[in-house]
């Protein structure tokens, strides 16, 4: 009964979820040396309690499911803080982090921030030969579809914080950094769904390096600027609903001039663009959080009032750092994975698929409960079978399939309580 009543589900989630659709929310911010103090960044001019009762502001107003920053300590403790103090409170619990990198040695580094009831890391790693780390974040979509297509949508983001400075030696080390990303990407499953996003420290995309990333000479991995907005984007009044620094008009720990750059971008392949690969950024929705555009050279609280967002949302802007986050929306062509207002799914699992001899499942279980795994051929026929333990927590097992026939299997796995879930799996 049990077995009949999984491909039942099967079969639903099969005609039901054709064609469904998911919009997501991915949002780039520098958050202006959080958690490092320094000879002109302290707690007096940059303090970290006000920071992080901004930056709640900040992400309640903007709610992404993908978040990536520059400028965070190289100190695992404060990206656990944006964790646990930032995106997991009010009784959240759905946000995880990337791992940390810092094979280049500096006091800032980048981080990625992502809802895991959406999205999981498949691979992440990072490129060396700039200033700094450059992160790579290969993530792939959770969908219900996952129970039984081996298929799934993947997106790949790459953070990086390039060379800063607006002299020749800076322009030229910005480029070196847009060639090490250009070039991996070459070496990567192309097109596909990529973006690359950071603050780029650009003033113009007539820059070596800007030009590296849209007219590659390799066409097929060019990336895209979603709003087109190409020129001189420096102290240049026509852009100035695109800037993205400076909040502030006076100098300290941040940069004072008032709006008037455009340094943080969010690029996308042209799959996403195009809708190629079931991931596709919405049109309109690529914006810098609180420009309005009408604070060119001027503070982000100066006259006239910026109604762009809430005032307490304004002011947190002002408050968390000098430059301003952008977002972007992508809709993604499947069916979501949870539906946060059930208790249905009581455990989520992740593995490997196609696999070959040993198959790896991470469960990860909200409650303690014995938990039955087993596998079954497509005529039903038991394969084999385990009894887990099932604490709160990650829980980690491996199933010996080296002994099967290749082909498709079923892998159901079964709470005491009765929740269960069933997967495809390919045995090469």
């Amino acid at each position: 009964m049990k077995l009949t009543l999984s491909f039942a589900v099967i079969a639903f989630l099969i005609f039901s979820g054709l064609h469904a659709q998911d919009t997501v929310r991915v949002m780039h911010y520098n958050l202006l040396y959080y958690g490092v103090n320094n000879s002109f960044c302290n707690q007096t001019n940059n303090n970290l309690q006000l920071k992080n009762a901004s930056l709640r502001k900040i992400i309640a107003h903007t709610q992404p499911d993908i978040f990536t920053v520059n400028e965070i300590s190289s100190n695992a403790t404060y990206h656990q803080m944006i964790l646990d103090s930032i995106l997991n409170i009010n009784g959240e619990t759905r946000f995880k982090r990337a791992a940390i990198t810092n094979y280049s040695g500096t006091s800032i580094i980048n981080d990625l921030f992502y809802d895991s009831w959406r999205f999981g890391i498949v691979k992440e790693y990072a490129l060396l030969g700039g200033d700094r780390d450059i992160n790579v974040y290969k993530l792939y979509y959770k969908s219900p579809e996952l129970d039984w297509s081996t298929d799934t949508v993947f997106l790949t983001v790459f953070v990086g914080h390039l060379a800063s400075g607006s002299d020749a030696a800076s322009q030229a080390q910005r480029d070196v950094e847009a060639g090490i990303v250009m070039g991996h990407i070459a070496t990567l499953p192309n097109p596909h769904n990529y973006l690359f996003q950071g603050d780029f420290n650009l003033y113009t995309s007539a820059e070596p390096c800007f030009q590296k990333l849209i007219n590659h000479p390799n066409a097929n991995i060019r990336l895209f600027d979603p709003i087109n907005k190409v020129g001189s984007w420096s102290d240049n009044s026509t852009y100035a609903p695109y800037h993205t620094q400076s909040t502030h008009t006076s100098t300290d720990c941040f940069v004072g001039g008032g709006m008037d750059d455009r340094f943080d971008f969010i690029m996308a392949s042209l799959p996403v663009i195009m809708n190629t690969y079931r991931v596709k950024y919405l049109p309109g929705s690529y914006r810098a959080v609180g420009q309005d555009g009408e604070h060119f050279n001027k503070s982000l609280t100066d006259s006239p009032a910026n109604t762009s967002a809430p005032a307490d949302v304004i002011q947190a802007l002002y408050d968390m750092s000098d430059h301003l986050p952008v977002v972007l929306d992508l809709v993604i062509s499947q069916t979501p994975a949870a539906i946060p207002e059930t208790d249905l799914y009581l455990f989520t699992v992740s593995f490997e698929n196609p696999v070959t001899d040993v198959l790896h499942v991470e469960l990860y279980s909200q409650i303690n409960s014995p938990t039955t795994m087993t596998l079954f051929d497509l005529t039903g026929r038991r394969a084999y079978s385990q009894q887990i333990q099932g604490t709160i927590g990650l829980n980690e097992f491996d199933v010996p399939i080296a002994h099967l026939t290749p082909g498709v299997y079923l892998m159901h796995i079964a709470q005491q309580n009765g929740t269960a879930l069933t997967f495809r799996i390919v045995k090469l």
